[in-house]
């Protein structure tokens, strides 16, 4: 009796064993990004270039206010907040042109090399009254110096959710800009959007599945961009950004930890007015402040699962391209 309690002992042990094991398993692929996508550095090799300019491209709600925050804090970075709203405001100009793309990416390159002297774009910012300056440019108290500010640093940042294509960005940018392409599973998205005081809140289901398969159509498209990408030549990627594609879930758990690797990614060293932010911003918080940023990260990425209705949950995933995303990104589909 003796020796078969102790079996039974050990076999209980190895079962537990084997649960905790199980559960370390599902935690840690909960979140997991494609191994040819979670970092392209293009030549395969460590990054040596010298990075001055940083472009956040994602869509709505994707959490891009938060993590631009992560180099908006760094001293030597000027960062401009979401430049693009401006295309927005002028869309009902006479000359305003009919292919948005023209000159979305013409204020892009103007922007990054602090070029406001050749362009409309400080003016169209400054004279608009839908599209506040001060919001364009955070901290900044006169809109002349803009120029001079931008120019006295060493990096310059700016975050993009109003482009559809990142090939179409990537392709106007140079070798000395880093990319970074941030994904965020649909159904967070579809929650947070639903919060916002517009029409998102209050749209029938048959609005909600048609902005979702958007959504998801657009993500696959630059996932595709980046697998073409990965079968280039060397020599033809060196000529191209640095491209790096995040999930923001992976943020939200981690944010420190990411932060230092995306800053190493770059090549740009980490500052502690970027730790000290994190730690005073991913804590604590509420998240009824639609665009702030401080909050309990953590808990974010799972909101959607009380946020969202039965019907919403299924209805994205009955949708054929964010079924897709759900898979190529390991999002878990209960």
């Amino acid at each position: 009796m003796p020796g078969w309690k102790a079996g039974k002992h050990g076999l209980i042990s190895l079962v537990l064993l084997a649960n905790v094991i199980f559960i370390i398993y599902v935690i840690s692929n909960a979140y997991r990004t494609p191994n040819n996508f979670s970092t392209l550095t293009n030549d395969g090799s460590y990054n040596t270039r010298n990075i001055t300019k940083i472009v956040i491209f994602t869509y709505m709600r994707s959490g891009s206010t938060f993590f631009s925050e992560l180099f908006s804090q760094h001293p030597d970075v000027f960062y401009i907040f979401e430049p693009l709203r401006i295309c927005g405001c002028l869309k009902h100009d006479f000359d305003y042109p009919k292919d948005k793309t023209t000159i979305q990416n013409a204020y892009i390159k103007y922007i990054l090399n602090c070029d406001f002297g050749n362009n409309d774009f400080l003016s169209r910012v400054k004279n608009n009254k839908k599209c506040k300056w001060k919001s364009t440019f955070r901290g900044v108290d006169d809109v002349e110096s803009v120029p001079h500010l931008c120019a006295s640093k060493k990096i310059v940042a700016i975050k993009i959710i109003r482009a559809e294509s990142l090939e179409r960005v990537a392709g106007v940018l140079g070798s000395d800009t880093a990319l970074f392409f941030l994904i965020r599973d649909p159904r967070g998205v579809l929650n947070s959007r639903k919060q916002l005081p517009s029409q998102n809140m209050y749209m029938h289901m048959a609005d909600k599945l048609r902005d979702m398969n958007d959504l998801c159509k657009m993500d696959l498209a630059n996932y595709e961009f980046l697998q073409r990408l990965s079968r280039e030549s060397a020599s033809q990627l060196h000529k191209m950004p640095l491209i790096k594609l995040i999930q923001y879930e992976h943020i939200a758990y981690d944010p420190l930890s990411i932060a230092k690797k995306l800053y190493e990614f770059i090549n740009i060293p980490f500052h502690n007015r970027v730790a000290d932010w994190i730690n005073n911003n991913t804590f604590s918080g509420s998240d009824q402040i639609l665009h702030g940023t401080k909050r309990k990260s953590k808990e974010i990425p799972n909101k959607w699962r009380t946020g969202l209705t039965k019907e919403e949950i299924h209805m994205v995933h009955s949708i054929k391209a964010c079924a897709k995303v759900v898979e190529l990104f390991g999002y878990n589909n209960t």
